[in-house]
């Protein structure tokens, strides 16, 4: 484009429509292996435009701030750029069914006080169940949310006539709400300067061009679906092609069939997305992809785990994968996505270090460690352009290279603050990203001082999880530590509870608090441990990282032995059992896909916590034998083994031209 550079978002798609180069590019929504609909950014402004005149018939003002939920990609950019086009702050929030996620969902519109939402009719029906259900002042509080709805699948006149906004540079576009939290949650604000600060930083230390295809399945509400794989290529007017989520987890091979088909030269995915691809591929070993097109696959959004990024190479090498394409990357939501970058098609940069030696103040050791106390860790590169970065100790002084201390921030891409708290820093001050890493020539990510824990890229906060358990166990306050720990691809999740009795007194404890984190976050906890004092610092802080590094030393092996001896001794009460050969083959899929330990044909889905990549696996499986007759969304009202069995035997087939399904996904 010859044009300036547009200074808000409403500009870039301003400039982008009018673009004649940019005419010969679109999006392509990838909804299915053979359903792909193309939408010019012409037709996205002109859709934009349309949502924009209802929001206003709706009261939606210029400064008001709209929720986003909806189940599909397509309806979530209309909206999302009708806000922009509006003046109105677009909230992103993930469609989920989990009662952590609905529970969720309503904080924010508590949080936000007078937002309006932007979200389909079923998806407030279910809103409505999950309120009813819950009784007391959840009632009156959907009631209100009610009236400030907007349902995207009851839009149906056309109207793109309406009276657009002008933003300025430092007003807020975006804010991006932290997942998986149960406590109040906290909504990073990102005006149009950050974000466009960041993107133009992302460009040039990328190397993107408008010639490059750009390929994602990544959430929509998530940063690095957002703001890496929509806004970075649509700033560049470049082509860029959407796989909804539950595609991708449904039928992880589709990424790669996608990229070969299309040729595409940029993808992303976290580490648990590698993990789950390689699984699908594991299965049909026979399939063939032509990526000789890819030269970068950014790996961020979680701990990057170099053994699982090394198969996945490996893999694919094959298949004209160049294992220099992995592009390890740091970023958080409160940079506007992104803060270092490695140099592009370099070798992975890889350190064997004392994981015992990794708390803040301590010195990098590398020679000497004992194979079981070694851990890898990934390089991922040097500051982008307009960011800055320190590594500090507890008192803020500046720490030497290779000793592990705080990681801040500052720059032009930096928030200033979250929604309705003060203020995070001053132009010039320095922001605590909560994590924890060192610098040796690049930067290298250890862990997280703030108590927080990522699993499947959904994060968790440490305090919301432990008042759960303690609820749940009816345990006094500051009886449960919980923390994270790495494994293959992600973290699991540790739970340590103050005990101080026998481990066979300790069993129904355990149940309580595993059941809890189930049904109410959708975890499942590695384990559950007692413990006879929870470490705490002499301001009554708990010390997680104790707890965890005695773990990794092995302190609770005998313990472990103990608990899953006296589990299998004791057994469960008994489940349920399949009542027909039908009921027999669904619970079989169930309990090949479910992490937990035992299901049965009555349990409910959503209360056992399923996750989103488990029921859509379950999902396909089932449709392996009852082609067409079951999508993702008929979980909502047959939410048991029995309840699908009988659906299924009621022999409803589906039209496969039917609209996708939504999303019931945690992040």
């Amino acid at each position: 484009m010859n044009q300036a550079k547009p200074a808000t978002l409403a500009e870039t798609l301003l400039q982008l429509q009018q673009d004649p180069a940019a005419r010969q590019r679109s999006m392509i929504h990838l909804e299915s292996q053979d359903r792909h609909e193309p939408v010019s950014y012409q037709a996205l402004y002109d859709r934009a435009c349309n949502i924009l005149y209802h929001l206003r018939q709706a009261g939606v003002a210029a400064g008001s701030r709209l929720i986003i939920a909806t189940p599909g990609n397509d309806a979530f950019l209309d909206a999302f750029w009708a806000c922009q086009l509006g003046g109105i702050t677009a909230v992103p929030v993930a469609v989920s069914y989990t009662t952590m996620g609905k529970e969720k969902f309503f904080n924010i519109c508590d949080t936000l006080v007078d937002a309006f939402v932007f979200t389909d009719r079923k998806l407030l029906l279910n809103f409505e169940a999950f309120a009813n259900e819950r009784g007391g002042s959840d009632p009156e509080r959907f009631a209100s949310l009610l009236s400030r709805s907007i349902a995207a699948n009851e839009l149906t006149s056309l109207n793109n006539t309406v009276r657009l906004h002008e933003p300025q540079p430092d007003d807020v576009a975006l804010i991006q709400f932290s997942s998986g939290t149960t406590g109040t949650p906290k909504g990073v604000m990102l005006t149009h300067r950050n974000l466009l600060t960041n993107i133009q930083s992302i460009i040039a230390e990328a190397q993107l061009t408008d010639q490059d295809a750009y390929l994602s399945w990544m959430p929509l509400t998530h940063d690095m679906g957002l703001i890496g794989f929509h806004l970075t290529p649509l700033v560049l007017g470049a082509t860029q092609y959407l796989m909804p989520s539950m595609l991708f987890a449904r039928q992880p091979l589709l990424w790669m069939t996608f990229a070969s088909s299309f040729g595409a030269s940029v993808l992303a995915s976290p580490n648990f997305g590698y993990q789950h691809f390689l699984k699908a591929l594991h299965k049909e070993p026979a399939q063939q992809f032509d990526l000789s097109n890819v030269r970068l696959i950014f790996n961020g959004a979680e701990s990057i785990t170099f053994d699982v990024v090394d198969r996945f190479c490996e893999a694919l090498a094959p298949m004209q994968l160049d294992r220099a394409v992995i592009f390890p990357v740091y970023g958080l939501a409160e940079a506007s996505l992104a803060v270092t970058f490695p140099q592009v098609h370099q070798p992975l940069t890889v350190l064997s270090v004392d994981r015992s030696a990794l708390a803040t103040g301590d010195r990098i050791q590398e020679n000497d460690i004992a194979e079981h106390r070694q851990r890898k860790v990934v390089g991922v590169g040097t500051t982008i352009a307009g960011c800055q970065l320190r590594i500090v100790d507890e008192r803020g002084e500046a720490l030497e290279a290779r000793t592990v201390g705080h990681i801040e921030i500052r720059g032009g891409n930096v928030s200033r603050g979250y929604f309705g708290s003060e203020t995070l820093r001053q132009d010039e001050e320095w922001l605590d990203t909560g994590d924890l890493g060192f610098e040796s020539d690049q930067l290298f990510i250890v862990g997280r001082s703030k108590d927080t824990i990522l699993v499947n890229g959904v994060t968790f906060h440490a305090t919301d999880l432990e008042a759960l358990c303690e609820q749940a166990a009816d345990l006094p306050a500051g009886q449960v530590a919980c923390t994270g720990y790495p494994q293959d691809a992600t973290e699991g999740l540790l739970v340590f509870v103050q005990h101080k009795g026998e481990p066979e007194i300790f069993l129904p404890t355990l149940e309580l608090v595993r059941k809890a984190l189930l049904q109410r976050s959708g975890l499942f906890p590695q384990h559950v441990l007692p413990v006879r004092t929870i470490p705490k610092t002499s301001s009554g802080k708990i010390q997680r990282h104790a707890l965890k590094a005695d773990f990794e030393g092995g302190a609770f092996a005998a313990m472990l032995t103990a608990l899953r001896d006296l589990e299998a001794s004791t057994g469960t009460a008994p489940k349920s059992q399949a009542r027909s050969e039908l009921e027999l083959l669904l619970l079989d899929i169930c309990r090949r896909s479910i992490t937990v330990t035992e299901i049965s044909v009555d349990d409910d889905l959503f209360d056992l916590g399923v996750a989103s990549l488990e029921l859509a696996v379950i999902c396909e499986e089932i449709d392996d034998y009852f082609p067409g007759r079951l999508e993702l969304s008929d979980f909502l009202e047959y939410t048991s083994v029995a309840d699908l069995a009988a659906f299924l035997d009621a022999g409803t087939v589906r039209d496969p031209g039917d609209g996708a399904p939504p999303d019931p996904s945690r992040d």
